[in-house]
């Protein structure tokens, strides 16, 4: 079994930002709820993938929406 934890940021232009998402052992999903970030317009948007101990080897699928 895991004994990690994982973490996905939400960066803008390489600065992370207060969106993310964590999850460890046996749960594979996270839902970072009603959590707002304003990007400015132009920026470049990238996600920082920040593992802690030894969590079980798996694929990373990452969505989210945007609203203008």
């Amino acid at each position: 079994g895991s004994t990690g934890s994982r973490m996905v940021i939400l960066r803008s232009d390489g600065v992370d930002t207060a969106l993310s998402c964590g999850f460890s052992g046996p749960i594979t999903t996270c839902d970072a709820g009603p959590t707002v970030q304003a990007i400015p317009g132009g920026s470049l948007i990238t996600l920082r993938f920040v593992s802690t101990g030894t969590p079980d080897t798996s694929d990373a699928l990452v969505s989210w929406s945007f609203v203008r």
